[in-house]
């Protein structure tokens, strides 16, 4: 085979699937963002996705995963190039982007909670793989949390404050646990998909009152 000039097509060649996106599996593999903590004298390296021209037709799918290191290059793998845009994504897709994201970052935080679950682990090592889970599916520092939980307790806090004679009313500040924050991820994640053309600020000005609309439930279900 000849890898000098492979027999890619051009993009959009052939139809789009049902959320408009060309060329998920096949052609090229797709190197991704999210990277792996494996490292050897070829460097680090990062997730691909999708399988390429060279794979059988039972590797071509967007569930094939592989790796390739961070230095290397060959005709079978690519990236995908992603554009702005001023135009706002419809509320559906953003509930089904953040829904697979936070379903996608729950799955992997388990499987890591189970590995050790028969070893003594410190709670910050947990801690540290969780805020890597976040960062490698999210794409935002791992300081970012923080500001969600901080929204998060300031309008519990107003909640409480405001129920103070109800008999539903909260006796103590929700505690914060990765559950809860995979939960406050998944809302601002709708609101990251659905408003990519505004600022963080903006974005976190709309995830406060999306906790405010739905801060019953979160609590709820945090204390199940």
């Amino acid at each position: 085979m000849d890898f000098s000039d492979p027999p890619t097509k051009e993009v959009g060649s052939y139809f789009p699937n049902e959320y408009g996106l060309h060329d998920m599996a096949g052609n090229v593999a797709e190197w991704c963002l999210d990277g792996l903590d494996v490292d050897n004298i070829y460097g680090r390296y990062h997730r691909i996705r999708g399988g390429s021209w060279f794979d059988r037709a039972e590797g071509i799918q967007i569930t094939t995963k592989g790796r390739y290191p961070v230095d290397g290059a060959i005709a079978t793998l690519g990236f995908r190039c992603v554009l702005p845009t001023t135009e706002t994504r419809s509320p559906k897709v953003s509930t089904e982007i953040a829904s697979f994201l936070y379903y996608e970052m729950r799955h992997q935080f388990d499987s890591t909670r189970h590995s050790v679950s028969g070893v003594f682990t410190e709670d910050a090592n947990l801690n540290t793989k969780f805020a890597e889970i976040v960062t490698s599916n999210t794409g935002y520092p791992r300081t970012f949390g923080k500001k969600l939980t901080r929204i998060f307790h300031e309008v519990s806090t107003e909640q409480i404050k405001q129920d103070v004679s109800s008999k539903d009313s909260f006796s103590e500040r929700p505690a914060i646990n990765h559950d809860l924050i995979l939960r406050l991820w998944w809302l601002y994640l709708e609101i990251h998909f659905e408003h990519s053309e505004k600022s963080v600020y903006e974005k976190l000005r709309l995830f406060r009152g999306s906790v405010v609309e739905n801060i019953n439930d979160i609590i709820v279900k945090d204390s199940r």
